[in-house]
């Protein structure tokens, strides 16, 4: 099994474990959220350390341009998702956009780089 095959395995049975998790059990799904992210430094951490491994092995057996169009499947999915939640959702945004710059200027960074590389490749 090579990396890649392996990541995908993971975050299969992750979403597996958790679509079981919210039919059968919603309010341990919510627990264990909000134990995960109750120390945000080290969720951020994590999640660094992630983005790191997993970005490194997606890279390199993908082009950025397949990246790219994977990221677009992606957020269409979740924009899916959170649909019928818009406005709560809107009231969260309200409160991100006045502080991403501050609170989350690496993941702007990375966002950034990751843009300019899948135009650069794309032209």
């Amino acid at each position: 099994m090579t990396l890649i095959e392996l990541l995908s395995l993971i975050v299969g049975i992750l979403i597996l474990v958790k679509i079981i998790t919210l039919l059968v059990k919603p309010q341990a799904w919510m627990n264990l959220s909000k134990k995960i992210t109750k120390n945000t430094v080290v969720f951020s951490s994590v999640s660094l350390v992630i983005v790191i491994i997993s970005g490194y092995i997606v890279l390199k057996e993908l082009g950025i341009i397949q990246v790219g169009a994977v990221m677009l499947f992606v957020s269409g999915l979740m924009a899916l998702t959170g649909a019928p939640f818009l406005k709560k959702l809107i009231g969260m945004h309200e409160d991100i956009t006045k502080n991403i710059f501050k609170k989350a200027w690496l993941s702007m960074i990375i966002w950034g780089v990751l843009a300019v590389w899948m135009i650069v490749a794309a032209i």
